[in-house]
């Protein structure tokens, strides 16, 4: 999503809180999801993410707060079927087939004959389970199941779907396969999604914004981009050549300040890792001088500090915090 683009808030959370008995499990979360977007809930197990995602959609009801969905509150009678919820347990059911769970979901959203058959078309086409129409669910891959339960959630055509640890218990080919296929439905389909997840490694590749979710508090909000320029340390560059990188040195040290250098790593075998506020901004220096000074590239490496390593800067952060109270 562009910056120059007009964002249209979709989903508005102020000041919930959900307690179950005396124990409070959301305090006073504040967010914004804007239409068109994958927003992230990220946190670590027992952080509050599916009795949120659960409160959102009202099957579990705040104590206090608002969620309003494209101006309509949470407390209209039709406030559910705006969302598609595909919870981290499937919710299909084995003993029928693909195409039996999809006609009974959209049986049960209302949808007539002709209408149902055209939209559980466009699942299995989107979805990739035409092969798997006849197959008993019990029957099918762990990854296909997952498509499948994703599938029945979208039988109605929600405006916002709701992806409980949608990767979990997957293996890493699998988990890419469904990674793409949210960015697909995101596309395709139109439709805004958010993830809540532990896992972060495919998160950051599919997110606009994320929160992070921690003992039931929002500790920090907003873009990948604006989280690690609050968060993380420097960008790395790696750079390893076939000549004497001596002179590449004597450059780099004359413009560590005006390049955002904080410092320089010799790993030896003419491989040298740079440490920068913007690796991008030293390399577009550095290429004319490699260049001029006839120096080969063997490997020219940027790397951006992760969401885990983000995740974990925060999470420090916070606990720092708690210890000096």
């Amino acid at each position: 999503m562009g910056a120059e683009e007009k964002r249209e808030i979709l989903l508005k959370v102020e000041n919930l809180n959900k307690n179950f008995g005396r124990k409070s499990i959301l305090n006073s979360l504040n967010f914004e999801v804007n239409k068109g977007e994958i927003f992230g809930i990220i946190g670590t197990s027992g952080s509050g993410k599916t009795i949120l995602l659960k409160t959102l959609i009202n099957f579990h009801r705040p104590n206090s707060g608002k969620i309003t969905f494209n101006e309509t509150n949470q407390k209209n009678l039709g406030f559910r079927k705006f969302f598609g919820f595909s919870t981290q347990e499937s919710c299909f059911y084995p003993e029928l087939t693909t195409l039996e769970n999809l006609h009974h979901f959209g049986k049960l959203y209302g949808i007539k004959g002709k209408l149902r058959k055209e939209r559980i078309k466009e699942l299995l086409n989107l979805l990739e389970l035409e092969e798997c129409t006849n197959m008993p669910a019990s029957q099918l891959s762990g990854g296909m199941q997952k498509r499948l339960d994703i599938a029945c959630s979208m039988i109605h055509k929600p405006k916002l779907l709701l992806l409980d640890e949608p990767t979990v218990e997957l293996d890493p080919l699998l988990r890419h396969s469904v990674m793409r296929l949210i960015e697909d439905i995101n596309k395709k389909e139109g439709i805004t999604i958010i993830i809540a997840s532990h896992l972060l490694g495919g998160i950051e590749t599919l997110c606009n914004s994320i929160v992070i979710l921690h003992k039931g508090e929002i500790l920090e909000s907003g873009s990948l981009d604006k989280l690690r320029e609050a968060y993380s340390g420097d960008e790395e560059l790696l750079l390893r050549t076939d000549g004497d990188q001596k002179k590449v040195l004597q450059f780099l040290d004359k413009r560590k300040k005006m390049l955002g250098i904080t410092r320089i790593a010799d790993h030896g075998n003419k491989c040298l890792t740079i440490y920068a506020k913007d690796s991008e901004k030293v390399a577009h220096y550095l290429l004319p001088v490699l260049r001029h000074l006839k120096e080969k590239i063997i490997e020219l490496k940027l790397s951006k500090p992760s969401l885990t390593e983000i995740f974990t800067s925060v999470i420090s952060k916070k606990k720092r915090g708690a210890d000096k109270k």
